[in-house]
C-alpha cells in the first residue's frame, strides 16, 4: 500500500501513445510533400544568363569565314623620269652650270663595279692646321649645393674662366714633340719643378697622298725615362706618413687555446708591452684627484681617503701637471687648471685636502662634464682617480644614464680610474665608467683602512705612461673580433693585453696600434704568429674574451637602449656559460 504523501508512478496513460502516433504521421506528411515541391521547382538560370548584357570590351569574337584577301594589282613603273638631256636644256635656262662629271660620266670598268674597285674621283685635301689646337675641358663648381667648409682636405679655388666660342672641341691628333705644353710647377714634397718645352716650331704636314696610296703612321715618341737615381724619388719618411714606426721597441707574444666544444673558432691573448725607458721613453701625464665630499661618504671613510690623496701627492712625476676636486652638486677645485708639480703647489694641494669635509648631495655627472673643458696639450696623457661610493644623490641618478652621456662626450678624451669607498658602493657605475673610459676600476679589498693602499696601487699603475690614446685598426675583411675595442694607454709597468677569437685555421693575426708619445704619432704593425702560442692558453682564456665582449656590449647598450643589444648580451653569456655582470642593472 501506498501512501497519499508519497510520489508514484503507474506508467504510461493510454492518450499519451495515440497523441506520439498521430504526430509521427503528421511529420511524415509535410516533409514528404516539402521534398515533392522541391525537386519540381524549375529555375530558369540560362534565361537569365542570356539576359546579361556584356561590355564591348569584353565581348567574345565569334570567328564566322576565313577567306584570302584580294591582291592588290601593282601599277607598273612609268619610264618618265627626266633625261640627262632635260637635265642639261632645265640647267640652261636657269643659268645654272652643271659639272661634266654628271652629264658625261666616265664608263665602268669592263670587270664591273666591285667593292674592291676605288673611287672614281678623289676627295681634295682641306687645309692643313699650322698650330697645336687644345680641346678645351674645363671642370668647375659652379654653384655650391653642400657646405665647404667640412671637407677633409683643402680645395683650391681659381678664378672664373669664360668659355672661347670659337675654340675646337675636337683637335686633330699632332705629334707630342712638337707640342708646347704650359709650365708646371712643383707642389709638393719630392716633387721637382718642371719647366715648359721651349717654343714648338709650325707643324708641317704632308701632301696627302691617293686613296690607294695610303702611308703608315709616324712613330709616336715614347715618354723621356727618368733616372731612378735622381733627386725626385728621394723622399723622406716624414714627407711618406707623419707616424714614427715603433715596433721594434714594443713586444707582443700570443697564447692561444682551442677546444672541440667550439669547432669554429679559436682565442687568443696578445700581450704588448715596451722593452725599456731607453727605447720608449716615459711621458709626463696630467693628473687630477676626484674626490667624492658628500655626506654620504661619513667622516670615518673620508679620512682614509684623505690620508691617501696626500700619499698620491708624493708618487707624481716631476714633469707631471695635477688638480684636486672636491666635488658634492658642484665641483671644488683646489687650483682651477693644471698646474705644475713644485714644492708651493704641493703645500695648497695638502691643505686643500686637509679643509675636506663630508656633506650636501652628490652630482656624479656634473662634476665629470666640467673636466671636459679642461685644455689638453699634446703628448701629455690626462688621467682621473675617482674616487666615491657611486651613489649619486643629484642631478643625473640614473647610473647608465650618467654611464652612456659621459662616455659618448669624452670619446676617450680623459682615462678615468675609478675606486670605491665602501662595499656596498655602486660597482656597476663605477666599473663601466672606468671599463668605458680607457680607465680600471680599482677594488677596496677588506675595509676603509684600506683607502690608502689601494690609492698607492692606483697611482702607481699610472705613474709612467709611454703611449698615449692607443687606437687599434685591422684590415678590412678581418674574421677576428678583439675587446676591449678602446683599451687604456701603455704604460712602461704593465703589459696592454687584448683578447680575441679567429677562425679555427687561421695562422696569424695582423694589426696595427696607433698612439702618441711625446707629441710624435707612432705607428705598430704587429703580425702575430697564432702557431707559435699554440696551447698556451687555456679555458680561462676563452672565458675572458667572452666577459670582454660582454662588458663593451654593457657600455654599448649604457649609450643607447638598444634591443638587438640586450639580446646580443643573452646570446652570448648563454653562448659561453658566463654570468652577466650587473645583472638588473640595465
Amino acid at each position: 500500500m501506498v501512501s497519499e504523501s508519497e510520489w508514484s508512478y503507474a506508467g504510461p496513460q493510454a492518450h499519451h501513445t495515440i497523441a506520439a502516433a498521430v504526430a509521427c504521421v503528421v511529420s511524415v506528411v509535410v516533409h514528404a510533400g516539402l521534398l515533392i515541391g522541391v525537386l519540381t521547382l524549375n529555375i530558369p538560370l540560362p534565361g537569365m544568363l542570356s539576359r546579361i548584357v556584356m561590355p564591348d570590351r569584353a565581348r567574345p569574337i565569334n570567328m564566322g569565314e576565313v577567306a584570302r584577301a584580294p591582291e592588290s594589282p601593282v601599277d607598273p613603273i612609268k619610264d618618265d623620269a627626266p633625261t640627262i638631256e632635260d637635265m642639261a636644256d632645265t640647267a640652261a635656262k636657269l643659268g645654272v652650270p652643271v659639272p661634266t662629271s654628271l652629264l658625261a660620266p666616265p664608263a665602268a670598268p669592263a670587270a664591273g663595279v666591285g667593292r674592291e674597285t676605288p673611287n672614281l674621283a678623289a676627295p681634295e685635301p682641306g687645309e692643313p692646321p699650322t698650330v697645336w689646337q687644345p680641346r678645351q675641358e674645363i671642370i668647375a663648381i659652379e654653384k655650391t649645393v653642400s657646405r665647404i667648409d667640412v671637407t677633409p682636405v683643402d680645395r683650391v679655388t681659381i678664378p672664373v674662366l669664360s668659355r672661347v666660342m670659337s675654340a675646337p672641341d675636337i683637335a686633330l691628333p699632332v705629334e707630342r714633340s712638337l707640342a708646347a705644353p704650359p709650365p708646371l710647377q712643383s707642389s709638393g714634397p719630392g716633387k721637382q719643378a718642371l719647366t715648359h718645352a721651349p717654343e714648338a716650331a709650325p707643324i708641317v704636314l704632308p701632301t696627302p697622298a691617293t686613296v690607294l696610296d695610303v702611308p703608315q703612321p709616324a712613330a709616336v715618341p715614347s715618354d723621356p725615362v727618368v733616372d731612378a737615381s735622381s733627386d725626385l724619388f728621394n723622399e723622406t719618411l716624414a714627407e711618406i706618413t707623419p707616424l714614427k714606426p715603433i715596433e721594434r721597441v714594443l713586444a707582443a707574444k700570443a697564447s692561444t687555446y682551442e677546444t672541440r666544444r667550439d669547432r669554429k673558432f679559436g682565442y687568443f691573448k696578445v700581450e704588448i708591452e715596451s722593452l725599456g725607458t731607453d727605447v720608449l721613453p716615459v711621458m709626463p701625464k696630467d693628473v687630477i684627484l676626484m674626490q667624492d665630499c658628500s655626506a654620504s661618504m661619513a667622516e670615518q671613510r673620508l679620512f682614509f681617503c684623505r690620508e691617501g690623496l696626500k700619499a698620491s701627492l708624493d708618487l707624481l712625476g716631476p714633469a707631471d701637471r695635477f688638480d684636486v676636486i672636491g666635488f658634492r652638486q658642484t665641483p671644488d677645485r683646489c687650483f682651477g687648471s693644471l698646474v705644475d708639480n713644485v714644492p708651493a703647489n704641493i703645500a695648497k694641494a695638502r691643505a686643500f685636502i686637509k679643509n675636506m669635509r663630508s656633506g650636501g648631495n652628490t652630482d656624479i655627472l656634473s662634476s665629470l662634464r666640467d673636466l671636459l673643458a679642461l685644455a689638453r696639450e699634446p703628448g701629455r696623457p690626462i688621467v682621473v682617480l675617482l674616487v666615491s661610493d657611486g651613489l649619486a644623490t643629484a642631478g643625473k641618478t640614473g647610473s647608465s644614464d650618467i654611464i652612456g652621456e659621459f662616455s659618448q662626450m669624452n670619446d676617450g678624451m680623459l682615462s678615468i680610474y675609478t675606486m670605491g669607498t665602501v662595499q656596498t658602493a655602486d660597482q656597476y657605475l663605477l666599473d663601466l665608467l672606468s671599463y668605458s673610459n680607457r680607465g680600471e676600476v680599482m677594488g677596496l679589498g677588506k675595509g676603509r683602512w684600506n683607502i690608502p693602499a689601494t690609492m698607492h696601487d692606483a697611482m702607481e699603475k699610472i705613474s709612467r705612461p709611454v703611449l698615449a690614446d692607443v687606437g687599434f685598426r685591422f684590415p678590412v675583411g678581418a674574421t677576428c673580433e678583439v675587446y676591449p675595442v678602446q683599451t687604456s694607454n701603455l704604460y712602461l709597468d704593465r703589459p696592454l693585453v687584448l683578447y680575441g677569437r679567429y677562425p679555427r685555421g687561421e695562422k696569424s693575426v695582423t694589426f696595427q696600434a696607433v698612439g702618441e708619445s711625446e707629441s710624435v704619432k707612432c705607428d705598430m704593425l704587429f703580425d702575430v704568429s697564432l702557431a707559435e702560442g699554440e696551447g698556451d692558453g687555456d679555458k680561462t682564456l676563452r672565458d675572458e674574451w667572452a666577459k670582454q665582449k660582454v662588458y663593451h656590449l654593457i657600455g654599448q647598450y649604457a649609450r643607447r637602449q638598444d634591443p638587438d643589444i640586450l639580446r646580443e648580451i643573452r646570446s652570448t653569456a648563454r653562448e659561453y656559460d658566463v654570468d652577466v655582470p650587473h645583472r638588473g642593472r640595465f
